[in-house]
Parts: C-alpha cells; structure tokens; sequence
C-alpha cells in the first residue's frame, strides 16, 4: 500500500491518516511536520516544512504552530484510550514491535493487535470523540 502525505489543512483523522501521523508524533510534538515523500508537487505550489525559519537567519528554526496543534490533538484522543492509547504510542510512535510491546505490557500478541484496533477506530473521525472508551479486561 502506498502512503500518502497529507498536508496540515487536510489533516481530518481518518484511519489512513492516523496511520501516516503517529509515526512522526514525536517531530509534530517539536513543531516539525513531515517532509513530502515521492509525492508530486503541482508546479507553482510551495511548502515550507521548517514551518517558516528563514534562510541565513538567526534563528535556524520556528517551531510549526499547526504540527504542535496536531500533535496535541493526537495526544488526547490516546490518552483518552488509557492503556490502548499507550499500546498504540508504542507501536507507532516510538516504532516498537508487536513482540517488545507485549513484553513491555505482559500482553498476549492477539491483545495487542486488538487494543489497537479498538483504540484507532476510537480516535478516528473529524471531532474528538464523545463519550468514554471501554477497555476490554485482558486476562
């Protein structure tokens, strides 16, 4: 499957987009948004992916307001998951396999997959989910 890059503005936490936004958590927490990868440009468009640091200046780097934002946003709807939200940080956001995450929570394989299916339909959708998420008790 190919990944797509999405642009902030485009950014309404659907599952694919989910998907391409965890990995980066950490540079969108420090105000960096990913850069395109093997995407096409239309000619005359621009990105600044610095989020606006200004060549030969002074100051090397302007954190990217909307990268913190979405970061932010991302960072609530997992902690709202509890220990699923914590599953899914591991996994995409500090990169860890299936197998050192069960290690790390003492969780069955199958829990793990599981959890995260549950947490990512949980946080998907254009507004902050309402309500309180139920946890399955694992044995």
């Amino acid at each position: 499957m190919k990944r797509r890059w999405f642009a902030p503005e485009e950014i309404r936490y659907t599952k694919a987009q989910l998907l391409f936004l965890l990995p980066h958590l950490h540079s969108l927490e420090a105000g960096c948004y990913p850069e395109i990868e093997n995407e096409v440009m239309v000619a005359g468009e621009q990105y600044d992916p610095s989020g606006g640091g200004v060549p030969g200046s002074r100051i090397p780097y302007k954190p990217n307001g909307e990268a913190m934002k979405i970061a932010s946003e991302l960072n609530t709807r997992l902690d709202m998951c509890g220990r699923d939200g914590v599953i899914v940080r591991r996994r995409f956001a500090d990169k860890k396999s299936v197998l050192e995450v069960c290690q790390d929570m003492g969780l069955e394989r199958r829990w793990v997959f599981h959890c995260t299916q549950q947490c990512l339909k949980f946080i998907q959708g254009p507004r902050r989910p309402k309500g309180v998420y139920r946890q399955k008790c694992i044995p």
